[in-house]
């Protein structure tokens, strides 16, 4: 019973190192973006066309300066300011909206799909890899020209038996030339298992209507770009939701990280208390030889054993400034939970409802990025549920073990005892 119960307990242990190591990977390999979004503005409907009476009758005279989309004007408004304020500090940013559950047809079916209107520099930002054709291109995307680009199995929906480039799709009753076709995979953070991807100039002209807009940028390291665009995105337009994928990635693997500070300082301790007995056993050796032999014929066997020595504890000082600068590093990146006065207390209750207004935000938008993260979070934390429940099993049946080992062998010491005594 002991024996299927300890193997429980190492199947549990080793399918949680296996996950928490493929959650870790994944989160390793997120992209470093900083986001910031907010919904969509709702575009005005199309002012209706002025009549003018004239001899033949009322006519219609159409408008000669269309008013500006509201999501033009976003776009505007974001150009100038990334241009002014944080050009020191990324190394690429654009503007994108997105529409969910687009509906597309074509030749040769139909598929719904997110629909992404993107604004100059966006590939940068999310570098995408052709299959056929081209992306749109700097001028396209500025002056809006009407091209799209889909992604592999949205091109095969549409267009199964045809070349997809050059072909045509109707998007809010204007007609979109197909330029480019691009690899997908559809990963754990999208919504839908399709994308499209048009100009967010075009998106603008045509007045369609699209769910959120974001702000996306690349950091350079150690810019200190992360406050500085969120705080120009939140100038921008207030009340939108920020995501620097970076922090939450490191958010995601904390568990893994504690984990690892008190396994690392168990370890360092263990191999410190290993290490002092050597040391111990090798002056008390040193010194037993000194009754009989002077130091410098001891010198030569001494001094190797020594630099052994010297050496094992500069690797437990490194290994313990490993441990400590694991543990610390979050206090470099998750600045906004520290105090601008430890010691103060208003100082302290002020950041405590900073950060309960940040949390309890009514409206939160979830980016791809984001939502993947989350997903390996939850991956990551059951995997450490299921490694510590597995070490449990283990101690708990090694411990039983014990017990019933000491239970069987009580009566044989016992009778041994009494064959003794007679």
């Amino acid at each position: 019973m002991e024996a299927k119960r300890k193997l429980r307990g190492k199947w549990l242990l080793a399918l949680g190192v296996v996950m928490m190591a493929a959650a870790l990977c994944m989160l390793r390999a997120q992209p470093s973006v900083l986001q910031y979004c907010v919904v969509a503005p709702q575009e005005a409907a199309s002012a209706p066309q002025k009549e003018t009476q004239t001899e033949a009758g009322t006519e219609t005279q159409p408008q000669t300066e269309p008013e500006q989309s509201a999501l033009a004007t976003l776009v505007a408004a974001w150009d100038a300011r990334a241009e002014e304020e944080l050009g020191e500090v990324l190394e690429s940013a654009s503007i994108a909206a997105r529409d969910y559950g687009f509906a597309f047809s074509g030749e040769g079916g139909s598929a719904t799909a997110t629909l992404t209107a993107v604004g100059e520099d966006w590939f940068g930002v999310y570098p995408r890899y052709l299959v056929a054709g081209r992306l749109p291109t700097a001028d396209e995307l500025q002056t809006g020209a009407r091209v799209i680009a889909l992604d592999e199995p949205l091109a095969f929906k549409l267009f199964p038996t045809v070349d997809p480039v050059g072909r045509s799709l109707e998007i809010g009753a204007k007609r979109y030339r197909v330029v480019g076709v691009t690899r997908y995979a559809r990963g754990v953070g999208q919504y839908e298992q399709y994308q499209a991807y048009i100009p967010i100039a075009a998106a603008a002209k045509d007045g369609l209507q699209m769910e959120i807009v974001e702000l996306c940028a690349r950091p350079l390291p150690r810019s200190g770009a992360s406050r500085a665009f969120e705080a120009a995105g939140r100038t921008w337009r207030a009340g939108g939701t920020f995501i620097d994928t970076d922090k939450e990635a490191m958010r995601a693997g904390m568990i893994a990280r504690v984990l690892a500070v008190v396994l690392g300082l168990y370890g360092v301790l263990y191999l410190l208390r290993r290490l002092n007995r050597r040391a111990a056993a090798f002056g008390a050796n040193a010194r037993a030889r000194l009754k009989t032999e002077y130091l410098r014929d001891m010198l030569p066997s001494l001094l190797p054993r020594a630099g052994v020595l010297a050496v094992g504890y500069a690797l437990i000082v490194a290994a313990a400034f490993g441990v400590l600068a694991l543990a610390v590093e979050p206090m470099y990146v998750f600045t906004e939970w520290i105090p601008d006065v430890l010691v103060e207390l208003s100082s302290i209750t002020d950041r405590f409802w900073q950060l309960t207004s940040a949390a309890a935000s009514p409206v939160f938008i979830r980016t791809e990025e984001y939502a993947e993260i989350r997903f390996w979070a939850g991956v990551l934390r059951w995997g450490a549920v299921s490694a510590l429940v597995g070490c449990a099993v283990m101690a708990f049946s090694a411990r039983g073990g014990k017990k019933r080992g000491a239970a069987i062998d009580a009566p044989a010491a016992a009778a041994k005892g009494g064959e003794k005594a007679e």
